[in-house]
């Protein structure tokens, strides 16, 4: 139901459409000493065909509408150097799960690739300078896990390339400057640890690192400008640091 406009509201109105006209016509208003020319008056068009004009749209983002094969949360997901995604791993509907999916951003499709040596949930995966995918340790259905893999986007291939020092899930993975991968902290077999290791991509090897300050699980670490690596807050299973 439409209600008419009280006297109150009517008298509003009017007064702000008088207010507009006054503020139009200030600027409209000539300076002192300047005459503006005559107004020649207007000459009406004859009417001509009708032109519709579409009205523009703003730009749509398409979005894949498509799902992964297999459903999963607490994955792995790296941008690979061709612009594809890589997803590892992660948690499925009954437990952690070992396969492996990749995305393609131009085609917009999912395909499935070969299954990781063991089922892994809370690994880390990092894009190595070769443009393989160093992925390592995490959780399968027994406990934390050591063994390591390599994945080549070239040949859509999974390899082993060692096993940690130390198995261990929630733990951080970063590429430094010289190309190795610096594993630091995480949940070990016994508990939070503070050990580090580090891999060596032209060697295929692991060694040990020094220990940080604390034993940290979920934690963050930072490749600083000078090559250090900052390494802040987390857990030691008992109290957030």
């Amino acid at each position: 139901m439409v209600r008419s406009l009280t006297p109150r509201y009517a008298v509003l109105r009017v007064v702000v459409l008088a207010t507009a006209l006054v503020v139009a016509c200030s600027s409209n208003s000539q300076e002192p000493g300047v005459k503006s020319a005559p107004t020649r008056p207007s000459v009406a068009a004859s009417p001509g065909p009708t032109v519709t004009t579409p009205s523009r749209r703003p730009q749509e983002t398409s979005t894949s509408q498509r799902n992964v094969h297999e459903a999963r949360e607490a994955h792995a997901a790296t941008l690979l150097e061709d612009g594809r995604v890589l997803i590892t791993g992660g948690l499925g509907t009954f437990g952690p799960i070992s396969s492996v999916e990749v995305y393609d951003p131009a085609k917009d499709t999912w395909n499935t690739g070969p299954n990781m040596s063991q089922s892994r949930v809370g690994h880390s995966a990092t894009l190595l300078r070769d443009g393989r995918v160093l992925i390592v340790g995490g959780t399968d259905e027994i406990g934390n896990i050591s063994s390591t893999e390599l994945y080549n986007p070239a040949t859509g291939s999974l390899t082993e390339t060692g096993s940690l020092l130390v198995a261990r899930t929630s733990h951080t993975a970063i590429l430094l400057r010289d190309g190795r991968v610096l594993i630091a902290g995480g949940n070990g077999l016994l508990g939070v640890v503070s050990s580090a290791e580090l891999y060596t991509p032209s060697t295929a090897t692991w060694t040990r690192s020094g220990n940080m300050v604390l034993p940290r699980a979920g934690h963050t670490a930072t490749l600083l400008d000078d090559g250090s690596v900052l390494v802040a807050g987390g857990g030691d299973g008992f109290f957030k640091q």
